[in-house]
C-alpha cells in the first residue's frame, strides 16, 4: 500500500491517463465556493477510483494461482449445490450463508491468457470469489478449535473434515494471509471512496443519502477541460458481497457528446410517455 499511496499523493487530482474530469448538473447552479468544493471532491474522487483499480489489478496479477484455485472451488461449489442461474446472476450456498455474485463476464477458464486479458471490473469479481474462499478457509478453521473442545463421534468426524480444509490453508498460507491484508486495504479505500461520493451527492442535490443520487447520462455529463473532448460517463454500481459497500468500477468513456438540452427534451419525452400509458395527459 505504500508504493500506491505515494503514487497517489504524486498525482494529486489526476487520474491515470492524466485526464482531469468537472460534472455539470443541468439543473443545478452553485456558488464559485462550492463549486470549487464540488470540483476538487470529484477530482479527488476519481483519483481514488483509479487507485482502487489499480491496486485490484496489482494483486491480481501477483496471485493469479490463488485466485484460479479459488475460482475452481467456487465452481465446484457450484456443481454440488446444482445451482441454476440466469445469465447475470447466480445464487450460490458457501457454508452457512447465501451470497449472491454476479459471474456473467468471467464464466470462462481461468487460464493465464483470460485472466490477463480480463477487465477490471470482471478481476473484481474474481478477487470477491477470492474473498468467499478465504472466508470459508477461516470458517473451517473456527470449527476444527471449536470441535477440539468436544469429545463426541460427531466433533471427530467434523475435525477430519475440516482438517482436509486446513491442509489446504496451510499449502496455501502465504498468498492467503496477503490476500487477507489486500482486503483490509481495499476495504478501507472503498470506504474513503464511499464517502467522497456522499460528499458530492450532497454538494449536488442537497442530500448525502446513498439512494438519492443516480449517476447516469440524464442527469450527469462529463466535460473535459479541453472543450474539443467531451464525453459522457457513466458509473456502475456493484454491491459488496458483504452488503454494506458498493465498489465503483471503472468509468466507461464514450465518444458521444450529450448536450443539457438533449437531457432536458428526453426526461420531458418520458413523462409525456409515462402519462399516455395512464390514459392521462392533464
Amino acid at each position: 500500500m505504500s508504493e500506491i499511496d505515494s503514487e497517489y499523493t504524486q498525482n494529486g487530482h489526476t487520474t491515470t491517463s492524466g485526464k482531469l474530469l468537472t460534472y455539470i448538473h443541468p439543473h443545478l447552479s452553485l456558488c464559485s465556493a462550492e463549486e470549487e468544493q464540488l470540483d476538487v471532491a470529484k477530482a479527488e474522487y476519481i483519483a481514488l477510483d483509479d487507485l482502487l483499480c489499480k491496486y485490484a489489478n496489482d494483486f491480481f496479477e501477483k496471485h493469479k494461482s490463488i485466485i484460479q484455485k479459488a475460482w475452481r472451488y467456487f465452481e465446484a461449489e457450484l456443481e454440488k449445490q446444482k445451482i441454476v442461474e440466469d445469465s447475470h446472476r447466480s445464487t450460490i450456498r458457501f457454508g452457512r450463508a447465501t451470497e449472491t455474485l454476479r459471474v456473467a463476464k468471467i464464466r470462462m477458464s481461468l487460464t493465464e491468457e483470460n485472466l490477463s486479458r480480463m477487465k477490471s471490473s470482471a478481476r473484481i469479481h474474481c478477487l470477491e470469489v477470492l474473498k468467499l474462499y478465504i472466508s470459508q478457509v477461516n470458517e473451517a478453521q473456527n470449527e476444527e478449535m471449536a470441535a477440539a473442545k468436544e469429545h463426541d463421534e460427531n466433533s471427530v468426524r467434523m475435525m477430519e473434515i475440516y482438517g482436509r480444509v486446513k491442509k489446504t490453508y496451510e499449502r496455501d498460507r502465504s498468498p492467503i494471509e496477503k490476500a487477507k491484508t489486500f482486503y483490509e486495504d481495499y476495504e478501507m479505500l472503498t470506504k474513503k471512496l464511499e464517502k467522497k461520493q456522499q460528499l458530492i451527492r450532497k454538494l449536488m442535490h442537497g442530500s448525502s443519502d446513498v439512494r438519492d443520487l443516480k449517476f447516469c447520462r440524464r442527469n450527469l455529463i462529463s466535460k473535459h477541460r479541453n472543450p474539443a473532448i467531451r464525453t459522457p460517463n457513466i458509473i456502475y454500481k456493484q454491491r459488496n458481497l458483504e452488503g454494506g459497500l458498493i465498489i465503483n468500477l471503472k468509468f466507461l468513456k464514450g465518444n458521444h457528446q450529450t448536450s443539457t438540452h438533449h437531457l432536458q427534451r428526453t426526461k420531458t419525452t418520458n413523462v409525456t410517455h409515462s402519462r399516455a400509458r395512464r390514459g392521462s395527459f392533464n
